[in-house]
């Protein structure tokens, strides 16, 4: 009996690892034409013969023109279709080719859940970065953005200038490109110097990205908040 419900426990299990390859269908990058002035958002959408595929961990890395990027996805227990769309923001890049490389991989359970022995699938997706060109890329284009934290009043300010009247958004992301707070919506500026301030102690200490956009680009800087 016990050999019957053992052979019945490997095949269940095999079963579940056999069922848990996902693919990747595509990798986008948005803007597809990225300049000097873009943060480039790659986007890989994947599929799962799973009932849940939620995102366990994002991780990537830059080396030179190759950026490395994977993802562990907790999968459900039923069979099913499930799809999602892993996300990474790349800082703005100089002047050049870049390859993306993606590898995928999947376990089953909650948060914590550990990969299989092998990865899901991986697979590549290049894109090129030129200098702006034409007068919106260069009458639109956001200057000098960086960011500021003030330890003793526990208050960042994201500061920037604009070459003329435009409405902007500025958004707090996490390392992975994780929304973590809009701060302003498509809010009406004039052309000239900005400073946009925001209560550091409302976030967990770490390092942050903050995206300032506009119709016409998208930028990004780091922000370290300390620990208090």
């Amino acid at each position: 009996m016990k050999k019957i419900f053992f052979a019945l426990l490997v095949i269940l299990i095999s079963y579940q690892f056999v069922n848990a390859q996902g693919v990747i269908n595509s990798i986008v990058f948005n803007p597809a034409n990225p300049t000097t002035n873009d943060t480039i958002w790659a986007l890989v959408s994947c599929t799962f013969n799973n009932s849940a595929c939620n995102p366990d961990a994002l991780n990537s890395g830059q080396n030179g023109n190759d950026i490395n990027a994977d993802a562990i996805h907790c999968l459900g227990g039923t069979s099913a279709t499930c799809s999602y769309t892993d996300t990474f923001m790349i800082l703005p890049q100089p002047v050049g080719a870049y390859k993306f490389y993606f590898t995928l991989n999947s376990g089953f359970g909650g948060p914590g859940c550990s990969p299989g022995f092998t990865s899901d699938d991986v697979d590549s997706s290049t894109f090129n970065v030129s200098l702006p060109s034409g007068i919106a890329d260069v009458n639109h284009s956001i200057k000098n953005v960086f960011a500021n934290y003030d330890l003793s009043k526990q208050i960042f300010s994201i500061n920037y200038s604009l070459q003329q009247p435009e409405k902007i958004s500025a958004t707090i992301f996490d390392v992975l490109g994780k929304r973590v707070k809009n701060i302003v919506n498509e809010e009406s500026q004039l052309a000239g110097k900005h400073s946009i301030p925001y209560e550091g102690n409302l976030l967990p200490p770490g390092l942050y990205l903050v995206s300032v956009k506009n119709s016409y680009h998208e930028t990004a800087v780091k922000l370290l908040v300390p620990s208090r």
